[in-house]
């Protein structure tokens, strides 16, 4: 048979102790600690850790079974599509009933951000070593934790718009009241509600609801919290990223939301491999290593990027090429890239924002942008093709 008997509230020493038997008619059912329905595992103590295994496991498992189907491979699709399948085939698939997820420790959230990241970082063929702020901002995509509290207040919202006739409508609101009469006493969704609601500053919407009984319509109330939740989180990225470490990376990308390369590559397709190799070297500003060596040139070095594409003997060639194009250009330009020093010229490079150049190439900027993003996609495969592949 399917079915099992979960005994809540008594401890694991009474529940080894125990010896009952459960039957339904003649038949024997067995007691278990945990057992699936609706797709979601209930515990006998209240864990989560069959919940989170799960969800994990689903994250990664629709992840790669897409990828081995060739959808996410890089060639035949975007990254930006693939964002958009991951948010609405794989994400909902994985995270199906943790609306009820009420008691997370930061454990079972680093668990789940972990194979969050993951997918992320390789739909955007960046390495696992890559930080994580950096793979989240050149994708604008949300922390798994802020996509669980996205669904517990969509939810909420669901409860307060149930017609009066619904039991289920009842017992809410009567939790939801006993919740204000005495908050200590209560554990579950009502709690974790009302600190999402203090949390993204809707606690007056709650108050609203229960004195005039008026809630925002369906399309209203997912606006409202989309836009707090975003709002949010990109003051959170922004507070992460104003360390140090991350100063070069923002000046090539400073703003919570998908970079200009993607953008970019997915109205001319043809540039999709170059614009990939872009990010690829816009996510290593941020690693600084204490003079390494180069495989190659065996010059030392702090910044890979730097190294690649200012000093590294083995593709002089195709350096001089470039700066060959950037002359073609115009003097002008080529003399004001020349007096800057390499760290300005590698961000320039990268996309960084600088007006006096912007001024000079006027009407060439598309231009200047293609050439670098042609060029450095060169000198870095080819300095890949030598050395430590990514």
């Amino acid at each position: 048979m399917k079915c099992s008997v979960i005994v809540y509230n008594e401890s694991k020493y009474e529940y080894i102790r125990s010896d009952r038997i459960w039957l339904l008619g003649n038949s024997q059912i067995e007691e278990e600690e945990n057992y699936k329905h609706l797709g979601v595992f209930n515990n006998k103590y209240l864990k989560l850790e069959p919940n989170i295994k799960n969800a994990t496991d689903k994250l990664k498992g629709t992840f790669f079974s897409l990828v081995k189907s060739g959808i996410f491979y890089q060639d035949s699709l975007h990254p930006i599509t693939c964002k958009k399948i991951y948010n609405a085939v794989v994400l909902p698939k994985a995270l199906y009933g943790c609306e009820h997820w009420n008691t997370l420790t930061p454990t079972e959230i680093l668990t789940l951000e972990r194979a969050h990241r993951f997918c992320i970082k390789q739909m955007q063929s960046l390495g696992i070593r890559t930080r994580t702020d950096v793979a989240l901002g050149l994708l604008a995509f949300l922390p798994i934790e802020v996509e669980i509290e996205l669904k517990k207040l969509i939810l909420f919202g669901q409860l307060c718009r149930l017609n009066s006739n619904f039991w289920a409508r009842t017992l809410f609101l009567n939790r939801l009241t006993t919740y204000k009469i005495a908050p200590a006493k209560q554990m579950g969704f009502i709690p974790d509600i009302d600190r999402l609601l203090r949390k993204y500053q809707l606690g007056h919407i709650l108050e609203k609801y229960l004195q005039d009984g008026i809630f925002p319509s369906k399309y209203s109330w997912k606006r409202i919290i989309k836009v707090k939740v975003h709002q949010k989180a990109t003051e959170a990225w922004h507070n992460r990223t104003l360390t140090p470490e991350f100063h070069r990376f923002r000046l090539v990308h400073s703003e919570f939301r998908t970079h200009w390369l993607w953008a970019f590559s997915l109205e001319n397709r043809k540039f999709l491999k170059p614009c990939i190799t872009m990010v690829q070297l816009i996510s290593k500003l941020c690693i600084i290593n204490a003079t390494d060596v180069c495989n190659y040139c065996h010059r030392n070095y702090d910044n890979i990027v730097d190294h690649c594409i200012h000093d590294c003997l083995y593709i002089l060639r195709q350096r001089h090429i470039f700066w060959q194009e950037i002359l073609s250009l115009g003097l002008d330009v080529y003399r004001y890239l020349s007096m800057q020093s390499k760290i300005v010229l590698s961000n320039i490079f990268l996309g960084s924002e600088c007006q006096e150049l912007y001024q000079l190439l006027s009407e060439k900027s598309e231009q200047f942008m293609i050439i670098c993003i042609r060029n450095l996609h060169h000198m870095w495969r080819m300095y890949c093709s030598y050395n430590v592949p990514l």
